[in-house]
């Protein structure tokens, strides 16, 4: 085998290190974050979670997809039963981040840092 051949099998071997480990860095980052925000009428913190939600939302604007469900409601759809049976919700309020519990602080700029943390390329609202 010639110096070149083994230069450029090297090289290969080399491309196909930074490949794999490109893509390992990249698992679990994503174009959109998704939100599942379980609450409760009765809850007494719904109010001030309402408001971080909100809050997100117009900090994200398109950036993350927000779905409320009110584990109250008398009209839940099948759906929405199921998401609180996978998520196995039994106190509000409860928010998902990409298909995991949330377990942080209860504030914005706790939620703000943990959606950030799912963005290859930052938006801006990530600063």
């Amino acid at each position: 085998m010639a110096i070149d051949e083994k230069a450029g099998i090297g090289l290969v071997v080399i491309i196909l290190i930074a490949a794999t480990l490109l893509v390992i860095s990249l698992r679990g980052k994503t174009r959109i974050v998704e939100i599942i925000y379980f609450k409760g009428s009765s809850c007494i913190v719904v109010n001030a979670t309402d408001q971080i939600i909100d809050g997100i939302r117009s900090s994200f604007k398109d950036k993350v997809s927000i779905r409320t469900i009110n584990i109250g409601d008398e009209s839940l759809s099948a759906q929405d039963k199921q998401l609180i049976e996978k998520y196995q919700v039994i106190g509000v309020p409860e928010i998902i981040v990409n298909g995991k519990e949330y377990a942080d602080e209860f504030t914005k700029e706790g939620l703000e840092r943990e959606i950030c943390r799912r963005f290859l390329i930052k938006p801006e609202a990530c600063g």
